[in-house]
């Protein structure tokens, strides 16, 4: 009893707040190669994704699933962006009868991706791209990808 109050009474403490380590806290699984965006229909869509990712408010990762190896876009490009946290798209498809990676098209209709947050080029948002196929993009400026952010791109053979 006496050994216990004495180290309390040494012990100093201190107050503040401290960052734990970054955490991903969320994987948002591409299960339809479409482009309609419908929360009826129990299906995710790449654009239903990174909706749902750039209003997460945490780190996030995108994948899809092995029925997923091409997107077509046609609803106009996906802006990603999402203030002060990443968003992660991997396209690595890890499936029994045929890997590979997942193509992102846009028939040269519009632009693929628009890498923007919305906060005027403060670059608080960070996007990564792995193992994507981005093709068919259209645009006077980044056809693929206009980037107003950090973006990582990463292609694993």
């Amino acid at each position: 009893m006496r050994l216990s109050r004495a180290l309390s009474r040494n012990r100093k403490l201190s107050r503040g707040i401290e960052q734990l380590e970054t955490r991903r806290l969320l994987t948002i699984v591409v299960d339809d190669p479409g482009d309609v965006s419908d929360p009826n229909d129990g299906r995710t869509t790449l654009r239903e994704a990174v909706a749902e990712a750039n209003a997460a408010g945490a780190n996030e990762d995108i994948v899809f699933t092995c029925d997923v190896s091409e997107v077509s876009l046609t609803q106009g490009q996906i802006t990603v962006g999402a203030m002060g946290h990443d968003i992660t798209i991997d396209g690595m498809l890890d499936c029994p009868d045929e890997g590979g990676m997942v193509t992102v098209n846009a028939d040269n209709q519009f632009r693929v991706f628009n890498i923007d947050d919305g906060d005027g080029f403060k670059q608080t948002a960070g996007v990564i791209f792995r193992n994507l196929n981005i093709t068919g993009g259209s645009a006077v400026e980044g056809g693929g990808i206009l980037n107003r952010e950090r973006l990582t791109l990463s292609l694993v053979n």
